[in-house]
């Protein structure tokens, strides 16, 4: 089919196609732009100038579909090419999530005018095209939301990638744009930067597993007014200022008003 006779593009993206390793799934936030940008470049090619949307649903750890059949992961363990993986549930999820919007900065983020974060449809989906404006597009049902491949517990209970989600769809309602933010360590630390109605905020992820202090050159705006921390039992204040102290796959948003 033509590219110029449709209206968007779409595709779903999974971290454990080839290796599941925890280093080589945090590696692929590193080729995220290199896909977007060549699969727009693509697009524009045969759109021959009509809008074509592009966007990414859904993005999960876990692979939605399998060329060679259906992986259930029975064992709940670390596999390529599985349809759900158990870091998804923890905090590693949570910065995955946090990497992955990172990647889709500025620079990268003009390719694509929509991402979906989440298992099998969209529980966020955030556009970021010429306008580099976060907003809700769309909402999960409660069955795509909850379970091992969800963002919430059986019991009811949020996963810490719920938290991530919850936040940036808050934002993305309240008509936040993204902020030049830059990473000094992107391979190991993620920023992400917005501009909401209140002020300014900054989402930090640890991609390694061992501990790690940040510091944040703040512009001139001064300490933090708030930093909350997102760990395996939720959301917690910590004291405001420039620098903060993240855990293992720790994820934290400082906010100035």
């Amino acid at each position: 089919m033509p590219i110029a006779s449709l209206d968007f593009v779409t595709h779903s993206t999974s971290a454990v196609v080839h290796d599941a390793g925890d280093i080589p799934i945090m590696q692929t936030l590193e080729a995220l732009p290199y896909v977007t940008q060549t699969a727009r470049e693509i697009i524009d090619r045969g759109a021959a100038g009509r809008p074509v949307q592009y966007m990414l649903n859904p993005v999960a750890l876990g692979i939605r579909g399998d060329p060679f059949g259906d992986r259930p992961n029975v064992d709940d363990v670390r596999m390529p090419m599985a349809n759900a993986d158990p870091r998804s549930r923890a905090m590693f999820g949570a910065a995955y999530f946090v990497g992955y919007m990172a990647s889709l900065g500025l620079e990268a983020g003009t390719a694509v005018d929509a991402v979906a974060l989440g298992p099998s449809s969209s529980p966020l989906a955030c556009a970021l095209g010429g306008l580099r404006r976060l907003s809700c597009l769309r909402v999960m049902s409660a069955g795509d939301t909850m379970g091992d491949r969800g963002l919430i517990a059986g019991d009811g209970t949020p996963y810490p990638a719920y938290y991530v989600v919850r936040g940036l769809a808050s934002a993305a309602a309240n008509g936040a744009c993204l902020l030049e933010c830059d990473s000094a360590a992107p391979s190991a630390v993620a920023a992400l930067g917005l501009q909401t109605a209140a002020g300014s905020e900054v989402w930090l992820a640890n991609l390694q597993p061992s501990p790690t202090a940040v510091s944040v050159d703040d512009g001139g705006r001064g300490a933090a007014a708030a930093v909350e921390l997102i760990g395996a039992d939720g959301v917690r204040a910590a004291a405001a200022g420039g620098a903060v102290e993240l855990d293992g796959y720790g994820v934290a948003v400082l906010r100035w008003y």
